[in-house]
């Protein structure tokens, strides 16, 4: 508890009055080794992130523990059918994508990335769904210079992803 004295704030600690230098230096200490602390949990993340891709390549481009929560709430049916609509209403939105595209329909084309995005995370497509986030984002300021090659990497992601998922849905146990 802080208390006046001469001029000089002190500190209380067992009794003892702490200057203000002294309890500073210790506050700045431990903020600092928090910090360290923070660093190195998050390099471990990252170190932890790169080991499962390692181990399960399939972790670049779905988001596995998410489908694993989702199969556990709604079920592996849910979870088929869903993926299902997904196939069924992509070539739909990746066309009208193409058109805007074309049209150089700015506002258009981020509307479909952003349908796109949201398509893909409801299912785990974590890979199409940071594809389709960069289309959206027509404030960057150099979107019209990379925005075809964004597209060519969705379409790309789109083909692969997809079957992957499909690969994955049939080598689980509840595959019908």
């Amino acid at each position: 508890m802080p208390f006046q004295c001469e001029n000089e704030v002190f500190f209380l600690l067992g009794g003892l009055p702490l200057g203000v230098p002294y309890a500073m230096h210790n506050l700045k200490s431990n903020a600092e080794h928090r910090r360290t602390t923070i660093e190195e949990m998050r390099d471990q993340d990252k170190k932890r992130v790169r080991q499962r891709e390692r181990e399960n390549p399939l972790t670049k481009t779905m988001d596995l523990a998410f489908i694993q929560t989702l199969v556990d709430t709604i079920g592996h049916e849910m979870v088929i059918a869903s993926l299902g609509v997904f196939k069924e209403k992509i070539p739909e939105y990746m066309e009208t994508l193409h058109l805007s595209l074309t049209a150089k329909d700015k506002d258009d084309v981020c509307s479909q990335a952003h349908k796109i995005k949201g398509a893909a995370s409801s299912i785990g497509l974590s890979r199409i769904q940071k594809v389709a986030n960069q289309i959206q984002q027509g404030d960057h300021p150099t979107w019209w210079k990379n925005v075809h090659e964004w597209v060519d990497e969705l379409d790309a992601a789109i083909s692969h992803d997809v079957n992957a998922f499909d690969d994955w849905i049939k080598a689980q146990d509840f595959a019908e």
